[in-house]
């Protein structure tokens, strides 16, 4: 059961005050990414227009009203509710920024910062958008089938608020959905400012290196295989895995182990990628930061490009694998609005090469180009 503080209800305002900006990434997220300056700003991708520009973080990732829902003559909102979650999540991911330390295991803290993270996986506009398009499949399922223009009115048809309300029907659910992060493998990983991460409008990022069954996806935070990602500062990315990937870190570590120790002059080749596994069993074990190699920051950072809505953000102009990604395949630039299916993801992935990168262990195929043979 969520604590009092962790849930999240509609409220009546007392009054209809003017409409003001209701952030669907939080402030505080946002300022990580941010330089030095008064007020606080990040660089901006605009994957639509393919253009870059600096902007004030309270004028990003915002909308007027975005919590709020006129019942008759009531105005109800989430805005309060959700700032009381960031104003205790704000200081977790601070202690974690500063210690480079994830909490505990079986903390509260733990569980506070899987509840904002299912939060603000529910929270943007993608969800938003992903609703309304599901009702624009029925409908084109029901017109291929000939129904009739009644039927079809009748059960397609949608207001303008309804998307907005079934969102916020999800968020005062949120506490079913905190399990599905909670129990599962947390990594904290760390890059330099010299390739910073990228967070964007939809900062919460799902992988899976397992192929889909038949007719199942294999993006879903109950789906074998998942790996979650939500970036917390330009040099820090927290990463929640499948526990199955805990087994094949262990794995994989005693398998290179064993081979190192026969072939002494692979381990002189290899270098810093030697202690990689050895940082990720230390990582998963004690909570602490894990150093990633460039290839591995991309990778996260292809995620917040193919995920987002529209905008992509980071502390200074680093967006040209971005730029690439949507050279070589211009579905990553429309991604978001065509829903995330298997087959969009898919091509969009194609648009990058280092796509074939686990963050939660290194393929074996890697090792293999360098002279071990599995």
């Amino acid at each position: 059961m969520c604590p009092p503080a962790a849930t999240l209800h509609l409220k009546k305002v007392n009054s209809k005050k003017p409409d003001e900006n209701q952030h669907s990434v939080p402030k505080f997220l946002l300022q990580n990414f941010s330089v030095p300056l008064k007020p606080a700003q990040v660089m901006v991708f605009d994957k639509q227009d393919e253009r870059t520009f600096a902007a004030n973080i309270s004028k990003i990732s915002c909308e007027r009203a975005y919590y709020d829902i006129e019942v008759g003559e009531l105005l109800l909102s989430m805005e309060r509710s959700l700032q009381n979650i960031e104003s205790t999540t704000s200081k977790i991911i601070r202690s974690v920024i500063e210690t480079e330390q994830l909490p505990g295991p079986d903390s509260t803290e733990r569980f506070l910062l899987s509840l904002f993270t299912a939060v603000q996986f529910l929270r943007v506009p993608n969800v938003r958008g992903n609703i309304s398009s599901w009702n624009e499949l029925l409908k084109q399922k029901l017109c291929s089938i000939r129904a009739q223009d009644a039927d079809v009115e009748r059960l397609t048809s949608m207001r303008k608020d309804e998307a907005k309300l079934i969102s916020m029907g999800l968020l005062e659910k949120v506490s079913e959905f905190v399990p599905f992060f909670y129990y599962k493998t947390w990594m904290l990983y760390k890059t330099s400012k010299q390739t910073p991460f990228f967070i964007a409008d939809n900062p919460v990022t799902l992988q899976n290196q397992r192929e889909a069954e038949f007719p199942y996806g294999n993006l879903g935070v109950a789906v074998e295989g998942i790996e979650i990602y939500m970036p917390l500062s330009d040099q820090l990315s927290l990463g929640i895995l499948c526990p199955t990937h805990d087994k094949e870190i262990n794995k994989l570590n005693q398998k290179f182990s064993a081979e190192w120790r026969r072939r002494p002059e692979v381990l002189a080749k290899l270098g810093n990628r030697a202690t990689y596994l050895d940082d990720l069993v230390e990582g998963v074990t004690t909570g602490r930061a894990v150093p990633i190699p460039p290839e591995v920051v991309l990778n996260l950072n292809s995620l917040q490009a193919y995920f987002s809505s529209r905008f992509v953000y980071c502390t200074h102009d680093c967006f040209d694998p971005v730029r690439e990604m949507i050279r070589k395949n211009p579905l990553v630039k429309g991604f978001s609005s065509r829903g995330h299916t298997p087959g969009i993801i898919t091509a969009a992935r194609e648009s990058s090469p280092n796509s074939c990168f686990h963050c939660c262990s290194l393929n074996a195929q890697n090792f293999a180009s360098d002279g071990i043979c599995i």
